[in-house]
């Protein structure tokens, strides 16, 4: 951002320069693309650079998404005809997710309980037990204190993780989500439409949190950005100095990363990734809040501005 800054004094100081002791524009032209080409090459470098940095399969990915070739591909742009993850393949048949449950506390138990029936009461996702004849599987635990998840169905066994710090219902729900195909909101195609990364408040070994996947790998199914919803990153994710690492780009004052609860976006996603025919109640979810809420939040701060002052007029005129 910093050599952006400085780019911008260069063209003042050197249009300055132009009007004042006639340099030939040409010459100018010439020494800007110089300057600009300097800076998108430092750019793709540092972008190289934050790539070779991925962590090894199994390990932790944007925070809590356990690493694997699917997502590798994704982020490095290897799939060229189908997604690596939103491939009927990686999605549980029939929308059931077969389940043990190992080394969680009765907290833990009652929290993955509470989840699953919400998952349940509002799309057409069912768990159940898993039998001897079960390969593919996931096993819900608490055994180590971290929040993680793959990304969709993998072949064999796959653990999510819930330790003692993961104990809120919406991160039950959240890491659920990537299991059944979901990556985290900020890591949309569209999501610079919406939101501005603040990379000098990140530390260079976790730039490469903060990458996002094309409409090749991943779908939105159709819905709005949404900062309600439970899969976004908080405001001061991976921040190095207390400072806010992502800011709406239409309302900086805006905060989001709930882990509460589902939004109604969150619902309607799974719904429409494996073709519930369900008319969910949305009753208690929160609502989604995208560029639409953010306008019209703008607007009653306007109206609320005019108000006031058309008060503070008529105290004047009439000395109240």
């Amino acid at each position: 951002m910093l050599k952006y800054g400085l780019l911008v004094i260069l063209i003042v100081v050197s249009l300055n320069q132009v009007l004042t002791f006639k340099i030939p524009f040409n010459a100018l032209h010439d020494y800007m693309n110089e300057k600009l080409n300097d800076v998108k090459e430092d750019d793709t470098e540092l972008h190289e650079e934050t790539l070779n940095n991925l962590p090894k399969n199994g390990e932790l990915f944007e925070g809590d998404i356990k690493m694997d070739d699917r997502i590798r591909d994704a982020i490095l742009n290897k799939n060229t005809k189908k997604s690596a993850i939103v491939d009927s393949e990686k999605m549980w048949p029939g929308g059931v997710v077969v389940y043990e449950i190992r080394d969680m506390d009765p907290e833990g138990r009652k929290l993955l309980a509470e989840a699953m029936a919400e998952i349940e009461k509002l799309t057409c996702i069912r768990f159940r037990l898993k039998t001897d004849e079960d390969e593919n599987y996931v096993v819900y635990t608490s055994k180590e204190d971290y929040c993680a998840s793959n990304v969709g169905m993998i072949s064999g066994m796959q653990e999510i993780n819930l330790g003692l710090h993961c104990h809120v219902l919406g991160t039950f729900l959240h890491e659920t989500m990537h299991a059944l195909g979901f990556i985290h909101e900020q890591s949309r195609a569209d999501r610079d439409d919406h939101i501005k990364i603040k990379w000098e408040n990140i530390k260079q070994s976790d730039k490469s949190n903060f990458n996002k996947y094309s409409l090749n790998d991943i779908s939105n199914y159709g819905s709005a950005y949404n900062f309600a919803s439970v899969m976004h990153y908080r405001n001061d994710a991976f921040t190095k100095n207390g400072e806010d690492t992502i800011v709406a780009k239409n309302d900086h004052d805006l905060h989001f990363g709930q882990r509460e609860k589902f939004s109604m976006g969150d619902v309607d996603e799974i719904n429409r990734k494996y073709n519930c025919n369900i008319q969910a109640d949305y009753k208690g979810l929160y609502h989604n809040y995208g560029e639409e809420e953010i306008s019209q939040k703008k607007d009653r701060m306007r109206d609320l501005k005019k108000r006031a002052r058309m008060r503070d007029l008529l105290l004047r005129k009439y000395h109240y």
